[in-house]
């Protein structure tokens, strides 16, 4: 917990404050930024991360972005998580449209899924 407070939370506060004016005006409005070390086991954490959403009281109900670090990787994630308010619309919107993207995704090799957004090995791909 130490090194994360030291070495990787400091740059990924550095990190959010480099991206969140770029995230705002891409999104078209204010982006908050947030981060956290979240202990798995109660005595280390697994990782730590920076996320950007629109609401300063909290990321999560919402469609956010996220670097997340953690021993073996740095992962950039969208996501889409379980709190999100209205998650049955988004996703049927997305499998929706999501057709007009498999020629993008199709060519995107580094592109993953992961089911938890702790894990640090992606699920299998997606049929596209």
């Amino acid at each position: 917990m130490g090194g994360i407070r030291t070495r990787i939370r400091p740059k990924l506060e550095t990190l959010g404050r480099s991206l969140a004016p770029a995230l705002a005006r891409s999104l078209g409005g204010e982006t908050s930024r947030t981060g956290e070390a979240r202990p798995a086991d109660g005595e280390s954490p697994d990782d730590a991360w920076v996320a950007f959403g629109p609401d300063k009281r909290g990321y999560k109900k919402h469609c956010h972005f996220k670097v997340a670090v953690s021993r073996h990787s740095v992962r950039f994630l969208f996501e889409i998580g379980p709190e999100h308010a209205d998650k049955k619309r988004w996703a049927t919107a997305w499998k929706k449209n999501a057709g007009k993207l498999s020629p993008v995704l199709r060519r995107m090799k580094v592109l993953a899924y992961f089911k938890n957004e702790h894990d640090e090995t992606p699920a299998p791909r997606w049929a596209t």
